[in-house]
Parts: structure tokens; sequence; C-alpha cells
């Protein structure tokens, strides 16, 4: 008896089949995901490279009054709430989410899983090149880095990650629509938040990290769609 509510768990975990043997759909994801993720890598740097220099930061810009509206709204729960987020949207945090996430699913939908690892991995690389072009200044008086501010880090690979698996978990059916906003995009929108609020980004490197997420996503998802065809379509 238990061994069939296992199964059957494990069954509803992953409602679309693999199209094909697992080679055809290992192929067919990485070209897939490989062709829409290069047409991020052209043109996010170019945007970047576009831009360098050219974001100022002086009174009455969108950078300055979101940041002292930040500054402005400083109080103890929201400090300890805004290292949770920064926390949750880390490397780390991101890391932990995808291998668990990864190894969860990889039980009954397979090697197409990975995707949800490749996500935060693309998010980074080209969050760096991003930053490589631009060297934008970090805001002052705010947590210390070394790296140039735009775009925000910890957003494209909070986005990426968390974008990526609400969409497939929704997918499979294994959460409701309301769960898949919470998870896909009111997180995401928490972590760039926490940023802003810890003076370690402006709000235009937020919505680049926000927007470098959504494109490595969209990638991502839509090679998880691509090879996950049911065989009747």
């Amino acid at each position: 008896m238990r061994s069939a509510v296992r199964m059957d768990n494990k069954a509803r975990a992953c409602a679309t089949p693999e199209s094909g043997s697992k080679d055809r759909a290992t192929r067919g994801l990485v070209f897939v995901w490989a062709l829409l993720v290069a047409l991020a890598f052209v043109s996010v740097p170019g945007a970047a490279y576009l831009m360098r220099g050219g974001l100022q930061h002086g009174p009455g810009t969108l950078d300055e009054r979101v940041r002292e509206r930040m500054l402005f709204a400083h109080s103890g729960p929201l400090d300890v709430l805004s290292v949770i987020w920064d926390l949750v949207g880390s490397t780390l945090g991101m890391g932990i989410i995808a291998v668990g996430a990864t190894s969860w699913l990889w039980r009954s939908c397979g090697r197409t899983a990975a995707i949800i690892v490749a996500a935060p991995a693309t998010a980074m690389l080209l969050n760096n090149l991003a930053k490589l072009f631009s060297q934008r200044p970090r805001p002052l008086g705010g947590v210390a880095h070394f790296t140039s501010s735009f775009p925000s880090g910890h957003t494209a690979t909070s986005t990426a990650v968390l974008m990526t698996l609400a969409l497939v978990l929704r997918r499979e059916r294994a959460v409701s629509w309301p769960a898949t906003v919470l998870i896909g995009v009111l997180s995401p929108l928490m972590v760039g938040e926490s940023r802003l609020y810890r003076d370690a980004h402006w709000a235009t490197d937020v919505i680049g990290g926000w927007i470098v997420g959504t494109i490595v996503s969209m990638a991502s998802v839509t090679a998880y769609v691509y090879v996950r065809q049911s065989p009747e379509r």
C-alpha cells in the first residue's frame, strides 16, 4: 500500500514525459537552451556597454529617489528581513535551492531537471560579463563590494532560479498558480528590494538583474518545454 502511494506521488511530480529517448531529449535540451542563451550573451553585455558612463546619479534621478526612500525606511524588523532575503538570494542560497530542487525532480522528470541547475550558472556568467562591460560604481556608504554595480548579481541569479523552478513546477502541475507567482515573481522581487535596502545597488542595477534573470529563465523554460513535449502532440 505504501509503495503504491509513493509511486503515485512520484508520478504526479512530473506530469509530462520526455519526448523520444533520453539521448534525444538531452540533445534537444542543449541545442534549444544554448541557442536562446546565446542571444542573451550578445544582447545583455551589449546593452551594458552602450550604457557605460551614461547612468548618472544626481538629485531627481530614479536611482537617487529610490535610494533616499530606502534609507529613510530603515527599521529594526526590516533590517532583519533584508538580511534574510539577502542570504536567500546569495550564490550559496540559490545553489542550495537549485541543487535540492533538481535532485527532487530528477527522480521523476529525468535529466531535463538539470535545467534548474544550469539557470543560476548561466545567470552568474551573463551577469559577470555585463559587469565587466558596465564598470559602474556602487552607492557610497553601502555594503563594501569590489565588483561593478550593474547589474545586481543576487537579483539576476534569484530570478533565474526561482522563476525557472516555479514555471517548471507549474507545468508539471506540482503547484498552483498563486504558489507559482509567490515563488517565481514575489520572491525575486524581495531579493531585489533587499539589495536596495542594504544600499548595495542602485535601482537600475536591480532592474537590470530582473531582466537578466528573466531572459535566462525564459530560455531555460522554453528548452524544458521543448524537450518534454507529449508524444501525443
